[in-house]
């Protein structure tokens, strides 16, 4: 595998994310798109409420605790103050809360944590750690950077396979943007 060219740095992951990778790992055995973070990021934080989230999805959930185990860069995390979750996502608490439970304790438990990066792919979820001022970061910026290490020759084509598989919702707008940035267009 490529040597990374960045600082490793430290992220926390959505489901949306960590459900990507692992489809992109059940349909392609190489790249090891998990190992492939580690060239990136010392350790990648899942929060509690997020593995359970991955654990009700299809296929996966049986293979979470052995990808847990088997990549020691994930590590499960809980989060301290379920009060800042909650303003977050508890429309009894706060009716405009913006965003779902997972998503409130991916940036909750970055904040808590002191970790500037999150990946995450849902629009309001995004915008609302922008907010917070964390590096927000989704599936297709990560398979660019991928590309841009040397571990993929192609982002484009495992974009739309997700896209076509219903694992990424990403608007045809924003698709353009990031093959662009990547020179795929």
């Amino acid at each position: 595998m490529p040597r990374s060219r960045f600082q490793k740095s430290f992220a926390v992951i959505d489901a949306s994310c960590l459900i990507c990778l692992l489809h992109l790992k059940d349909l392609l055995p190489q790249p090891d798109f998990l190992q492939a973070l580690s060239l990136r990021y010392q350790t990648v934080y899942i929060p509690r409420y997020v593995q359970e989230e991955v654990r009700r999805k299809g296929r996966i959930r049986h293979r979470l605790l052995d990808v847990i185990q088997r990549y020691p860069i994930l590590e499960i995390c809980n989060v301290e103050s379920e009060y800042d979750a909650q303003l977050l996502y508890d429309h009894h608490r706060n009716p405009r809360a913006p965003i779902d439970r997972g998503e409130a304790e991916v940036i909750t438990q970055a904040r808590e944590r002191r970790v500037f990066e999150v990946l995450i792919d849902d629009r309001k979820a995004r915008a609302t750690a922008e907010e917070l001022n964390l590096i927000v970061k989704g599936t297709a910026k990560l398979l660019v950077e991928f590309e841009t290490i040397g571990i993929i020759e192609k982002a484009k084509p495992l974009i739309e396979m997700l896209r076509k598989a219903g694992k990424l919702r990403l608007s045809e707008k924003l698709f353009k943007e990031i093959l662009k940035q990547a020179g795929e267009e």
